[in-house]
């Protein structure tokens, strides 16, 4: 295999030169010890099980499994996820498994095998599984094909989530829908059933050790509960104990396990075989059934209870290979050409420095030194070049698959180190882009860093406006403290939307190929949006504190364009026809386009504004006001064209567009409006 294989598709398919390989083999040749580590970039690709497998053979030809300080670290996600298939999570029973649950438990298990998450995916969207039970994680927002997944969920007749914290994947509802909100795994668990006083002892005297179960009894005896603890699995196969240490967020929250049992109890009924409360009520129980089902947990209480825990069997680190011959096997495979069309990428998804899994923690990725915005594509610079394009311009990405195509729009182009056509986006903005069918041979994971993409300017499509689309960029004000709602108003469900994506929707139905950027106080804000779409991007205030004046001031700085469209995310019911009517007005002897409410009142907050010369103003009158100046003080030195409200009376449920949304009445009202306004622009039709 390896004689069949000429250096020139060598340096094709890897994309780099012959100089870097040779050092990387004079290093690996001259080293005592070895330790390949992976993750999703092997496994996320069409190959993935034969470059792992190649990547075993050169340990093997170097002696480098079974070695100390030497050997195989897949890295395979957070703590809680390195422990399913030990605990015979997976959709494939392992035989002894399935044995030793049967006897355990007393009952039988099916023998038909399960679907994994791509084939899930697949049922759920053609109804042949028709409940989505999720503990923990995001599951729309990790999921490829973010289109296919959300409306495979819901079709789902009951979706469950057990959360920590809302995501996105909770509002994505089936028929029936239900959100268990749990405890954190460092929330102290202390017994579900049981009123506890804190001050008995501390959570930190209270860690697994040698005098635990001295502990529990000392408690027991003043009639408070142990808090309990959990245990984990890292990617190097240790097991170790996990306790909380901090109050949890509500005394209603109860712990994974507690739920599990209460719901297999209310489905169960008399007819299960396990104690669920007797399982609930002291982990050591669950604790006893594994080391009883699961290979290599023998004594599981005892071990757990030991200094650093205790580690799974690994058979190749002590020499031993369950193969017919009891010695390891080479695997080899043909070398992977994708062959690119004229004008067509690789798309690789990528994470950021301040990113865990699908939580967004802030906006700036140190590793690429990117900050503002992740709707950005990493791209070589010879392939900017013969694509037409330049650093920082909006494009468009549509990937390319069997089934036909998917796009992704608003995002930018960033010049970056990356090898001649292939290109990067972060994960998950670029989820969408991911075919469901796309997977590795074999092992049928998606192959989220190995999309074939093309790359095009943001579409420049004129409007009815007499200012070209791409001379408008159209900025969402998210600031203000939101204290009469009681929480971040941009997040905030209207209609089976957040109100921000409602507002940024009738901006992109009014005005095609226009950017639709995100204004917040700070990094706070955003976090409200965590794990959903930010549409294309983010600024922040640059004068704090001071209001809708300094939110547009902070919309105004960061923008070349001509005009800019400003809406605050309290108005949600503006529409696609109200904007495109002001869109119409603008024209070179305005500074401003402002609409009347019904109420005779201008309302700035859904407007248009000339960039250059009002950020001039807004300046001037923030250096030198305290407070910030009103939005009248500021349309006063302006320019402005006020469109009458006869102007706007016939548009579809006119005199509900400016509703405005600061408390939970108002909220009540706007669901009520929303719904005559639907009805009211489909009888227009």
């Amino acid at each position: 295999m390896l004689d069949a294989t000429g250096w020139d598709d060598i340096l094709e398919a890897s994309g780099i030169n012959r100089k870097r390989i040779a050092e990387a083999a004079g290093m690996i040749m001259s080293a005592n010890k070895i330790i390949t580590c992976w993750a999703m970039g092997v496994t996320q690709h069409r190959e993935a099980v034969a470059t792992i497998q190649d990547i075993v053979n050169l340990h093997l030809l170097r002696g480098s499994i079974g070695k100390p300080g030497a050997g195989l670290c897949p890295v395979r996600g957070h703590s809680n996820v390195q422990g399913d298939r030990t605990m015979g999570i997976w959709e494939q029973m392992n035989p002894t498994f399935r044995a030793n649950l049967e006897k355990e438990f007393n009952f039988k298990t099916p023998e038909k095998d399960g679907l994994d998450t791509v084939a899930s995916i697949a049922a759920m969207r053609n109804g042949s599984v028709k409940v989505f039970f999720a503990m923990g994680g995001n599951f729309a927002a990790a999921s490829p094909d973010t289109e296919v997944v959300e409306s495979a969920v819901r079709n789902c007749d009951l979706t469950v989530n057990v959360l920590t914290k809302l995501n996105r994947t909770a509002v994505m509802t089936g028929k029936t829908s239900l959100i268990l909100p749990c405890l954190g795994r460092s929330e102290i668990d202390r017994n579900a059933d049981t009123l506890v006083r804190t001050d008995v002892a501390s959570a930190s005297e209270q860690l697994p050790g040698k005098s635990q179960a001295v502990e529990k009894r000392s408690l027991a005896d003043k009639g408070v509960r142990a808090p309990r603890f959990v245990s984990t699995e890292s990617t190097m196969l240790n097991v170790q104990s996990s306790q909380g240490i901090f109050e949890p967020a509500s005394e209603h929250l109860r712990s994974e396990p507690w739920i599990v049992s209460q719901l297999a109890k209310a489905t169960l009924g008399e007819n299960g075989t396990v104690d669920w409360d007797a399982m609930a009520a002291d982990y050591d129980n669950i604790r006893d059934a594994i080391s009883r089902v699961v290979p290599g947990c023998e004594n599981y209480n005892e071990r757990i209870r030991t200094d650093g825990g205790f580690y799974m069997p690994n058979p190749p680190r002590e020499g031993v290979f369950k193969t017919p011959t009891g010695n390891a096997l080479f695997k080899s495979a043909p070398l992977e050409k994708i062959v690119l069309e004229r004008g067509r990428l690789l798309l690789t998804t990528i994470r950021s420095h301040g990113q865990f899994n699908t939580t967004i923690y802030n906006f700036r990725d140190r590793y690429r030194g990117i900050d503002g915005s992740r709707r950005v594509v990493f791209m070589n610079e010879k392939n900017i070049a013969e694509l037409g394009l330049e650093s920082g311009q909006p494009i468009d990405i549509t990937s390319h698959f069997d089934d036909g195509e998917r796009e992704v729009k608003g995002f930018t182009v960033v010049p970056y180190e990356i090898p001649v056509d292939c290109c990067a986006a972060y994960f998950p903005e670029a989820n969408p882009l991911v075919p469901l069918g796309s997977t590795a041979k074999r092992s049928n994971t998606p192959t989220s860093k190995c999309i074939i993409v093309s790359i095009k300017p943001t579409g420049r499509n004129t409007s009815s406006s007499e200012c070209a689309p791409m001379s408008i960029e159209a900025f969402i004000l998210i600031g203000g403290r939101s204290t009469r709602l009681g929480r971040d108003k941009a997040a905030v469900s209207l209609g089976g939307s957040p109100m921000v994506f409602r507002i940024g929707a009738s901006i992109r139905g009014a005005l095609d190929g226009v950017l639709v950027r995100l204004v917040a106080a700070d990094e706070r804000q955003l976090l409200a949006l965590s794990g959903l779409d930010t549409l294309d991007g983010f600024v922040f205030d640059i004068y704090q504190g001071r209001g809708p004046a300094g939110g547009l001031h902070a919309a105004l700085a960061n923008t070349d364009k001509e005009w800019a469209f400003i809406a605050a995310c309290d108005i949600p019911l503006i529409s696609a026809d109200l904007i495109r009517c002001l869109a119409d007005k603008i024209n070179d002897s305005v500074d401003a386009v402002v609409p009347v409410q019904p109420d005779g009142r201008l309302q700035p907050l859904a407007a248009f504004y000339r960039v250059k010369i009002v950020r001039e103003r807004l300046e001037e009158s923030l250096e030198r006001a305290r407070p910030a100046p009103s939005m009248k003080a500021i349309l006063d030195g302006l320019r402005v064209l006020a469109v009458d409200f006869e102007e706007i009376k016939n548009l579809p449920g006119a005199e509900l567009l400016f509703t405005n949304v600061n408390s939970c009445e108002d909220l009540s009202a706007a669901e009520e409006r929303l719904r005559t306004i639907r009805t009211l622009t489909r009888s227009s039709r």
